[in-house]
C-alpha cells in the first residue's frame, strides 16, 4: 500500500459531482449576465445611431435616409453590403454586424416643418428576451425638436 499513488473511484466521482453542481448553479447566472450585456449593447448602439441622426438632421434639415425608403440591416449582413455602405456614407457611422442585432431605419421626411421624424428599431437575433418585460426589441423615435423616445414593447 505504500507505493500506491492516485485517487479512488469514489473520490473521482465526488469531485465530478461537485463540479457538476457548481456548473449547474453558474449557468443561469451566466445567461442572465449575457442577456444584460446584449441589452446594454443594443441601448448604446441605438443611442449612437440616434445621435448620428441628429447631427445629420442639423446639417441637412432632413433625417437619413432622405427618400423615405427603410434600410434594414440584419445581423448576418456582410461587411461590404450596400445597406451598410449607405449608413457609413450617409451618417458617417459604422454599424457593428455579425453579432447579435438587426436594425430597421425609417425616416419620415414628409413635411420637415411639421411632422418629420426618424424611427429606429433594434431587434435581438437571439431567441431569449433582452429586457425585463420579455422584449427583445428596442425602438427609438427622434423628432425635429431633438426629442428622443426610447422604449421596449412587451410580448
Amino acid at each position: 500500500m505504500q507505493g500506491k499513488k492516485g485517487y479512488t473511484l469514489v473520490e473521482l466521482m465526488i469531485v465530478i459531482a461537485i463540479i457538476g453542481i457548481l456548473a449547474g448553479l453558474a449557468l443561469p447566472s451566466y445567461r442572465t449576465y449575457q442577456q444584460r450585456a446584449y441589452a446594454t449593447h443594443a441601448q448604446l448602439t441605438l443611442k449612437e445611431i440616434m445621435n448620428a441622426q441628429l447631427v445629420y438632421y442639423l446639417e441637412h434639415n432632413k433625417f437619413y435616409p432622405e427618400d423615405n425608403t427603410p434600410i434594414v440591416i440584419m445581423s448576418t449582413e456582410p461587411e461590404n453590403s450596400a445597406e451598410l455602405k449607405k449608413i457609413r456614407d450617409g451618417l458617417h457611422l459604422a454599424i457593428p454586424t455579425g453579432r447579435t442585432l438587426d436594425y430597421y431605419f425609417y425616416a419620415a421626411n414628409n413635411d420637415p416643418a411639421n411632422t418629420s421624424s426618424f424611427t429606429l428599431v433594434v431587434r435581438s437575433s437571439f431567441d431569449f428576451p433582452l429586457f425585463i418585460n420579455g422584449s427583445s426589441v428596442l425602438t427609438g423615435i427622434l423628432d425635429t425638436n431633438g426629442t428622443t423616445d426610447i422604449f421596449t414593447l412587451a410580448h
